[in-house]
């Protein structure tokens, strides 16, 4: 498989200034020639800024449809719901928009003689680059947890419930808005109700957003779900009459993502306890369950409650957890030992923080050489 890579910037602001130009940039445009397709397709990716911070913390993946139109307001509510006003209702995540060259080709489930779409049905070839080509890709390229994303607007709303359907194992979570189900006289509807019979649908979730324009097929599918779909899978479905079908996917994907992942959001400790440190490390325990890989409280999470109770509530003893967990997950950070040297240097030990300080200092030493 050939495969390129740019690093140009998408989605740039400039303010000229003489020579002086400043430039805002959310995402890089890279491409991977399938041999499937027999042609180049050319990716948006987004990265999460905490990966500046922190380059070995590896992120879950949503592969965004129709990229080219969603890009910028999707990553814009990843974004905030992640990391902006330290929120961390859902997680950090990559975004990769798959920006497309024949949409009615390859979003199209089934082949359709009467369609103005010319080719079509091509869904399952598509699902093969996805499945094969782009996602090794990615994986290869990228620092990615092994937790996928499929979303999807109209065509491709279709396409993500034909991949949940028929090829249920390779995303975690599907995000299909406004899916056009009477595609080829509804036969993948008409198709859904024996395969949700048949299938476990062991930790999967899928949201179903509608607007008033498929009200009609969405309602068709909300009924097969009722009556069909095992209780292992985690649905809903939310339907915005006040919509268009061109304005349902910003709504409906901060809907579908905050029911997603409505058990990520962290606590928020309003009031300290002796408990809040097991607090915090049972929530990242359970959310590692739920997620399927280990996920660790950022470290500056962990350390500015660390210095909350000990600068602003003279708690030491509750400081000291928290930092003990930092230094648990976290046992090559100088930021750790240098806050446990300020931790015992309140408490005045000197002894104890003298130890802490060294060690931050051959950490910060080491890590100096190392670049």
């Amino acid at each position: 498989m050939k495969l390129f890579l740019s690093t140009t910037l998408i989605f740039i602001i400039s303010f000229s200034f003489g020579q002086v130009s400043n430039k805002i940039s959310i995402g890089t445009v890279d491409s991977v020639y399938s041999q499937i397709l027999k042609e180049n397709r050319e990716i948006w990716v987004y990265v999460p800024e905490s990966a500046k911070n922190n380059p070995k913390q590896k992120y879950p993946v949503i592969y965004l449809l129709d990229g080219d139109n969603y890009f910028h307001s999707f990553t814009g509510e990843v974004s905030h719901l992640s990391e902006v006003n330290g929120n961390a209702i859902i997680p950090d995540m990559i975004v990769i928009g798959i920006v497309n060259t024949n949409r009615g080709r390859d979003l199209t489930t089934s082949y359709d003689s009467l369609s103005n779409y010319k080719p079509n049905g091509g869904a399952e070839l598509f699902t093969s680059f996805i499945e094969k080509e782009l996602i090794p890709y990615v994986e290869s390229h990228y620092s990615t947890a092994p937790y996928r994303m499929l979303v999807g607007h109209s065509l491709g709303g279709l396409f993500v419930t034909n991949t949940l359907l028929k090829h249920t194992s390779l995303f975690n979570s599907y995000l299909a808005l406004d899916p056009s189900f009477d595609w080829d006289k509804k036969k993948l509807l008409l198709e859904s109700k024996s395969i949700m019979a048949n299938d476990k649908f062991e930790n999967k979730s899928f949201f179903l957003g509608g607007s008033s324009l498929c009200t009609e097929s969405n309602n068709e599918f909300e009924t097969v779900l009722k009556s069909n779909a095992p209780p292992s899978l985690n649905w809903t479905s939310k339907y915005y009459n006040e919509d268009s079908h061109g304005s349902v996917p910003l709504i409906g994907s901060y809907d579908g993502l905050r029911f997603i992942f409505k058990f990520y959001k962290r606590p928020s400790f309003v009031k300290m306890t002796d408990s809040s440190a097991n607090i915090l490390s049972t929530h990242y325990e359970n959310l590692s369950k739920k997620m399927g890989f280990t996920i660790y409280p950022p470290e500056d999470l962990i350390l500015g409650l660390a210095w909350r109770c000990r600068a602003l509530d003279k708690k030491y003893d509750m400081a000291y957890s928290f930092l003990k967990l930092a230094e648990k997950y976290y046992p090559e950070s100088a930021d750790v030992y240098s806050a446990l040297g300020d931790l015992f240097s309140d408490k005045g030990e000197a002894e104890k923080s003298k130890k802490y300080f060294e060690k931050a200092q051959q950490l910060t030493t080491t890590e100096e050489k190392a670049k």
